[in-house]
């Protein structure tokens, strides 16, 4: 994915003019639907229970060593899968399902609409082992409720009325819309 996606504008501006950020929820009606973590869980198959995901400020540690300083975006996650998937090193097995797995932070889980990578749990993938002690549905909904909200907010105030746009798991919105 080289772009975000696109969503059909006035649906997007119908979902932001029925969003009640109070509730965590979509107004139908007269009643309010609420975005529940659970929801988000269902729809990705994540858990909820676990230990909370902490967010790095900058790419550090095994997947920061992985990258040597170059700007880390969607195509040099890439490039570096391909190439370390297509070298004979034994080593670098951890290395690939480091970056396979950043991958999917960055697409399916955490995207934004920025082309540079940051802000993600960096630390947690030194010890991929560990992962599923973390309650990685908790962090997706909580990601995806506060990019509703922040759009909802830039749709209220009129503030871009061309462009506006949602992050988060695109997954999610697909099943609510």
């Amino acid at each position: 994915m080289d772009r975000p996606l696109n969503i059909s504008k006035p649906l997007l501006m119908e979902m932001l003019r029925r969003w009640v950020p109070e509730f965590k929820g979509f107004r139908v009606m007269q009643h309010v639907v609420p975005l529940r973590c659970v929801d988000v869980c269902m729809c990705l198959g994540l858990s909820i229970v676990g230990d909370v995901v902490k967010f790095d400020d900058k790419i550090c540690r095994e997947v920061g060593s992985l990258f040597d300083g170059e700007a880390v975006t969607i195509n040099t996650i890439t490039k570096k899968i391909k190439s370390m998937a297509s070298s004979n090193e034994v080593d670098d097995v951890d290395g690939v399902c480091r970056l396979y797995i950043f991958m999917c932070f960055v697409v399916l889980f955490f995207p934004t609409t920025s082309s540079r990578i940051r802000a993600l749990p960096f630390k947690l993938l030194d010890n991929i082992a560990s992962l599923s002690n973390y309650n990685w549905g908790g962090a997706v909904y909580t990601f995806l409720i506060n990019a509703i909200s922040r759009s909802y907010e830039v749709y209220v105030q009129q503030q871009n009325k061309y462009a506006i746009s949602i992050v988060g798991a695109v997954l999610v919105m697909q099943v609510i819309v």
